[in-house]
């Protein structure tokens, strides 16, 4: 594992990954390598998409984005809790969360 960008020089960074992988998997599966100049390839990562943007078609999503929606309650699979009638005698379910990205999808460009 390389650390790089603004905290790849932070040797207590550094240590608390190491920490936390032999506590995961067990000592010595993992290398953990601070190079010499760790924002470095950053800076180049950055300087190559500047000359070619299609350089990136896609990331991997670090997180699940979505928003808060609201459908037809449904009794047998909605909590109580989230009813809401509406004034026009309409039954919903409400404060669903609807995602758009699920972590770990892979995302494209724009």
């Amino acid at each position: 594992i390389f650390l790089v960008g603004g905290f790849g020089g932070c040797q207590y960074m550094y240590y608390r990954i190491q920490e936390a992988l032999k506590h995961l998997y067990g000592p010595n599966r993992f290398t953990v390598i601070i190079p010499k100049s760790p924002q470095l390839p950053v800076v180049q990562g950055a300087l190559q998409y500047r000359k070619n943007p299609e350089i990136i078609r896609s990331r991997v999503a670090e997180a699940t984005y979505g928003t808060e929606t609201m459908t037809q309650f449904n009794q047998k699979i909605h909590d109580v809790r989230y009813y809401h009638r509406m004034k026009s005698g309409e039954q919903f379910c409400i404060h669903l969360f609807s995602p758009l990205v699920i972590e770990g999808e892979r995302v494209g460009y724009n």
